[in-house]
């Protein structure tokens, strides 16, 4: 089955596509570019995921440690109590920067506070409660670090795949198929410039 278009046979129409032929390879080479980019980006933030979420993971299997050591030397009600008192200090912000056109969010994670600055009084409590409060509140900065690589990382790996899609497209639909039509138009306006030579060259014949 032909794969060219079907268009008439005219020098304009040749030209134009010619012209297009160009034009598409071009884009099919910045895409490739592209998506070498991407590709590298992808690479090096799967990386970097799976070293933050291991150390996520530390630190919040360290936080709940200290707090489940807090319940059973102060009881469920103290720390419960005590955690009422404690007021968030944590601030993040988040600003974007970009990626071969992609939005990449970049999270800064900062405390007002010193960690060791509670709001519940020291008397019946306990140093485990403090180091939980302490570590949960560095398993934050951990966490904001991991959802910035996360949500980093979903978004090139959607723009990978729609590169790749756009170049797979150019290179195995769009440009055979107007280099086929290219080639048809060619060969079909040569043979007819022969058929208007052959009948040219006869009608001098005749006419001497």
């Amino acid at each position: 089955m032909s794969n060219r278009l079907n268009l008439s046979v005219t020098r304009t129409n040749l030209l134009r596509l010619r012209e297009e032929l160009e034009f598409a390879q071009e884009g099919y080479e910045l895409l490739e570019q592209k998506r070498e980019v991407l590709v590298m980006e992808v690479v090096a933030l799967i990386e970097e995921l799976r070293v933050w979420k291991k150390e996520a993971e530390e630190s919040l299997k360290k936080a709940y440690r200290a707090f489940e050591e807090a319940i059973l030397v102060l009881g469920v009600e103290t720390v419960t109590r005590a955690s009422l008192a404690i007021r968030s200090a944590e601030k993040i912000k988040l600003v974007e920067r970009s990626i071969m056109g992609v939005a990449i969010p970049r999270v800064s994670y900062s405390r007002t506070l010193c960690p060791s600055h509670h709001q519940y009084g020291f008397q019946g409590t306990s140093a485990s409660l403090d180091k939980a409060v302490y570590l949960f509140s560095q398993s934050l900065e951990r966490l904001a670090k991991l959802a910035e690589i996360e949500v980093s990382l979903f978004r090139l790996a959607t723009e990978l795949k729609k590169t790749q899609r756009r170049a797979n497209s150019l290179n195995y639909l769009f440009i055979p198929e107007y280099r086929e039509t290219i080639k048809y138009l060619e060969n079909t306006l040569e043979e007819k410039e022969r058929e208007e030579f052959f009948q040219l060259k006869r009608a001098k014949e005749l006419h001497q």
